[in-house]
């Protein structure tokens, strides 16, 4: 029954449907990862019977309703990443947190005030990321967050923590003083990043009328979806539907696993997968994941005057027309993952375009132009296609916005250091390529947080000088490292989660002659074990999770443990 199971990554499946009950007979889970798996309906009571929870990724799906009270209180969970679903509600207190590590809750529809006691005693200086933004959070910024910056680094402290694009209108004056420039940009200016980064100051913008704008409307235009008193283009409920009614003939919409609301009488916004804008009958939201759409998708559904998000993910047969994309001057986010678009002519117009998912969809050849020339991304998963080649080398120019990217097991080649990454960018998944030569020098300066480099055909030394960021997780394992500056160890205490502390350079890359999953040790799967077979540092050639289990039968376990879980084999 898997009652010993302490990890489960079932991330970036198809699973669909509800998280079962039954979740909580893992009592030892110290590891649950189910992001973008496709998951639905409201937030599960069973996650918070987990006792010995560290770390919850549930991030990507389509979780609804308000978080459960009590949902994060145990003080042994001090990673949480629900970011990107449709939570609502206010975000909820939590009881002291002193080892947190990660909270994540942006994207999603949370609103009213942060609580007064919100995240009390955690230790600022093991906080790597804090991020509220893309919500619809209002009021004022309180003492609250006055302990949780870093009084010796205040302006690095500040940078861990993201609370643009919510509706907040003021700050309390002893919180930051002259520097809360570097939390929100004031009222009355505006910068991409609604705060103050690097060499990016917050501009005047006198239609900038709260806290940490990103835009500056011309005068007389409509403030952001995103305010509670936000006027809209106008509500064209018989052009959306008609709209909307051929997308479902023409994409055979009687065969869909969940059609049946589509078409009648009522609201368009009652049909199965459409959100409206709140009191009107135009669509903001489009949401058929895995719902056996198939066709190529009419370029009107891009004239949907007030469409936001648009998620198509896991419809294996789907096409999209991007010849109207133009014309989408809301569109937000586009989810694709696991469809037939291999044609990407048109994407390059896309106006407003902030998140853009096309994993697993057999994309093939050179990295595509279309996507580097989308400014406005700040998030791009390119992981599992066939791309192949270098990447391009000035995606700081092409793409200045981006923080994630994650385009892990394609076929990209070439060195790192010919690269310039956007200085904006804190997390980068290179994963199962073919990237060689040495670690470049000053790698991402102080930006990045997530860092995964493992399994490509990357030589030479790991140096002192590879990167300078205090707080990092990364992954280097799979190469061919020849050996590793011990200076880099002594001086990134905090690297990995505090595993280059414990276990020194083996909390990095294992040496010559020794094994471990990931190639390093960690303190989930132990230390670095002799392996004669490990010619290179950060093998995990000899890595078996106990003796008597084979590659066979982890594979067994594997679907085991989703039928245990799940109640059903996706």
């Amino acid at each position: 029954k898997l009652t010993n199971l302490e990890e489960l990554d079932l991330s970036h499946n198809v699973l669909s449907g509800v998280v079962p009950d039954r979740l909580e007979n893992l009592g030892k889970l110290q590891v649950l990862s189910l992001a973008q798996s496709r998951l639905t309906g409201a937030f599960p009571n069973a996650i918070s019977e987990l006792k010995n929870l560290e770390t919850l990724d549930m991030s990507g799906n389509e979780i609804t309703g308000t978080l459960p009270t009590g949902a994060f209180d145990r003080s042994s969970l001090v990673s949480i990443d629900v970011s990107h679903n449709q939570l609502t509600g206010s975000i909820p207190s939590m009881i002291p947190k002193e080892e947190l590590v990660m909270l994540d809750l942006s994207g999603n529809k949370f609103s009213g005030s942060i609580p007064s006691d919100f995240l009390p005693n955690v230790e600022t200086s093991k906080l790597q990321k804090l991020d509220l933004s893309s919500n619809q959070l209002v009021g004022t910024i309180t003492q609250t967050f006055k302990y949780l910056i870093d009084e010796d680094n205040i302006i690095e402290g500040m940078e861990i923590i993201d609370l643009s694009q919510n509706l907040f209108e003021s700050i309390e004056a002893d919180v930051c003083g002259d520097l809360c420039k570097y939390l929100l940009c004031p009222v009355g200016t505006y910068n991409q990043w609604g705060r103050e980064r690097g060499t990016t100051i917050c501009q005047p913008c006198s239609t900038a009328k709260l806290l940490g704008s990103t835009d500056c409307p011309p005068e007389g235009l409509q403030p952001p979806v995103s305010s509670p008193t936000a006027s809209f283009d106008s509500d064209g409920s018989d052009s959306e539907r008609v709209i909307l009614t051929t997308f479902f003939q023409n994409c055979d919409g009687a065969e869909w696993h969940h059609g049946e609301t589509w078409l009648g009488d009522g609201s368009i916004c009652d049909w199965t997968g459409v959100t409206c804008v709140p009191g009107t009958e135009s669509v903001s939201e489009l949401r058929l994941g895995s719902n056996n759409v198939f066709c190529d998708s009419p370029p009107q559904l891009l004239d949907l005057p007030n469409l936001q998000k648009l998620s198509l993910y896991g419809n294996k047969e789907l096409t999209i027309n991007f010849s109207r994309i133009a014309t989408a001057t809301r569109l937000e986010v586009l989810e694709l993952d696991e469809t037939a678009v291999t044609e990407l002519v048109g994407l390059e117009k896309a106006p407003s375009l902030k998140r853009l998912s096309l994993s697993r969809c057999g994309l093939k050849g050179l990295f595509p132009e279309e996507i580097t020339s989308l400014a406005t991304l700040e998030y791009l998963n390119l992981a599992e296609n066939e791309l192949e080649g270098r990447l391009p080398e000035s995606l700081s120019d092409k793409m200045p916005k981006l923080d994630t990217l994650i385009l892990h097991h394609n076929r990209l080649d070439g060195e790192l250091g010919s690269v310039a990454f956007p200085t904006t960018l804190r997390m980068l998944d290179l994963k199962g390529n073919q990237l060689n030569g040495p670690l470049p020098t000053n790698f991402l300066s102080h930006t990045a947080k997530i860092v995964d480099l493992s399994n490509n055909l990357l030589t030479g030394s790991i140096s002192n000088s590879f990167m300078v960021a205090d707080y990092l997780t990364i992954e280097l394992g799979g190469n061919f490292f020849s050996d590793v500056d011990e200076e880099i160890c002594k001086s990134r205490l905090n690297w990995n989660t505090g595993a280059v502390e414990k276990f020194g350079c083996n909390g990095l890359v294992c040496p010559k002659g020794f094994s471990a999953k990931f190639g390093r040790s960690t303190e989930h799967y132990g230390a670095c074990v002799p392996c004669e077979d490990a010619e290179y540092m950060g093998s995990d050639k000899c890595y078996t999770p106990s003796a008597a289990v084979t590659m066979k039968s982890m594979a067994v376990t594997m679907l085991v443990m989703m039928a245990s879980v799940f109640g059903t084999i996706w």
